[in-house]
């Protein structure tokens, strides 16, 4: 995949998308051959140094969102400097503010997820992505659960913010109507030759 590029991957259920996705961001081990993600040989690495590997250069983001209900909006977003990435106290709290004025949900910051719609707890789970920077942002159905409007907002912001960033974006996605939004496109079943 180019750098700085939009990659969207479809095929029908059990095509092997989400095992994709698992197998990009080091979650799943390949059983043979060679895995290198941003230029880095994956499979050789040790479960920490993945671990590290994803923290500083992976974005993700969740179909089911995986915020964790007992943290605020603000907490989520923040998560990865619990996890050694930015222990700086106020730039992880500027770099919050920032991104939650960029995703909409600045007066958001200090509800938690029971509080809060499903689009905002998709925006909060792409500010959460995209908190560290990262090189790569891998979105498994992140419109699949909105309604055709907020599909298309979240779906804008994504990869408006993957743009400004300057990373790449892949995105899972059932909907062939989001496609030409896309650099490229990857058909799972026709990599299968089904």
């Amino acid at each position: 995949m180019p750098e700085n590029s939009t990659l969207a991957v479809t095929g029908r259920s059990g095509s092997g998308k989400t095992t994709l996705l698992s197998l990009i961001s080091g979650q799943v081990q390949p059983v043979s051959g060679n895995l290198h993600v941003l230029e880095r040989e994956l499979n050789t690495f040790k479960a920490s140094q993945i671990r590290l590997f994803r923290l500083e250069n992976i974005g993700i983001v969740f179909q089911d969102f995986r915020l964790i209900d007992y943290l605020t909006v603000r907490e989520n977003i923040g998560v990865a400097r619990n996890l050694g990435r930015i222990a700086d106290a106020d730039h992880w709290t500027d770099r919050v503010k920032q991104l939650a004025e960029q995703f909409g949900i600045a007066e958001l910051l200090n509800r938690y997820p029971h509080q809060i719609s499903q689009g905002e707890k998709q925006r909060t789970a792409i500010a959460r992505a995209m908190f560290t920077k990262p090189s790569l942002v891998l979105a498994d159905e992140p419109t699949g659960n909105l309604d055709p409007q907020n599909a298309e907002i979240v779906l804008n912001l994504l990869i408006e913010a993957n743009r400004e960033n300057q990373s790449s974006l892949l995105v899972v996605t059932h909907d062939h109507t989001l496609l030409d939004r896309f650099d490229r496109h990857l058909d799972m079943v026709q990599i299968a030759g089904e």
